[in-house]
C-alpha cells in the first residue's frame, strides 16, 4: 500500500499567479481577525445600549412606583432625577442581580428599587445601623412608610433587628452620598 499524500506538494503560488495555500491562510487569518474585531465592537455597543436602557427603565419605573404607591410622601420629595439607575449584573454562570435604581434620602438612608421580571418592582428602604449593618424594610404604602421612618436605627439606636439585615460591604453597588 502506498502513501497517497507523498505526491502532494505545497505550492507557494498556483498556476496563473493565484496565491498558494500559505498565502491564502495568512489572508484568511487577517480577515478573520478583522471580522472578529468588528463583531466585538458591535457587541460592546449593543451591551452599552442595553445597559443604558436598563438604567433608564429602572429610574423611570422607580419614579412611577413612587407616584402610584406613595403619592403623599415619597412622590413629593423624590424627583425622577434623584434616582441613579444600574443595569443587571451578570457572571458567566448567569445573572447576579436585576436592574435597579437607588435614591439617597439623607442621613445614610436610601431607597432601593429592584426591577422584577414579572411584577413591576420592589421598593426597599435601606438604613444604616450603629452595629455596622443596613436594615432593609419593604414599605407597602404611605402609612407603613411613616411607621418605618419612626423606627429607623438612626432614630432608635440599634435595638436588635426585626427587619432584614445586609452587611455594609454587600451594598458596594450604592453610589456614595454627596453631602
Amino acid at each position: 500500500m502506498t502513501d497517497i499524500f507523498t505526491d502532494l506538494v505545497r505550492p507557494s503560488t498556483a498556476a496563473g499567479g493565484t496565491p498558494g495555500a500559505e498565502v491564502r491562510l495568512t489572508v484568511l487569518r487577517k480577515l478573520a481577525a478583522a471580522t472578529r474585531a468588528e463583531i466585538e465592537v458591535e457587541r460592546a455597543q449593543q451591551k452599552a445600549e442595553q445597559e443604558q436602557l436598563e438604567r433608564e427603565t429602572a429610574r423611570s419605573e422607580a419614579h412611577e412606583h413612587l407616584q402610584a404607591v406613595f403619592p403623599a410622601t415619597l412622590a413629593r420629595v423624590v424627583a425622577q432625577d434623584a434616582w441613579t439607575g444600574y443595569p443587571a449584573l451578570h457572571r458567566p454562570s448567569g445573572p447576579v442581580s436585576l436592574p435597579c435604581a437607588v435614591a439617597y434620602l439623607g442621613e445614610g438612608v436610601w431607597l432601593h428599587f429592584e426591577l422584577l421580571p414579572s411584577s413591576g418592582g420592589l421598593l426597599k428602604l435601606l438604613a444604616p445601623c450603629s452595629c455596622g449593618e443596613y436594615t432593609e424594610q419593604e414599605p407597602c404604602d404611605d402609612y407603613q412608610l411613616a411607621g418605618q421612618l419612626d423606627e429607623l436605627p438612626g432614630v432608635t439606636g440599634c435595638t436588635g433587628h426585626t427587619a432584614q439585615l445586609r452587611p455594609v460591604e454587600h451594598l458596594g453597588r450604592l453610589p456614595q452620598a454627596v453631602p
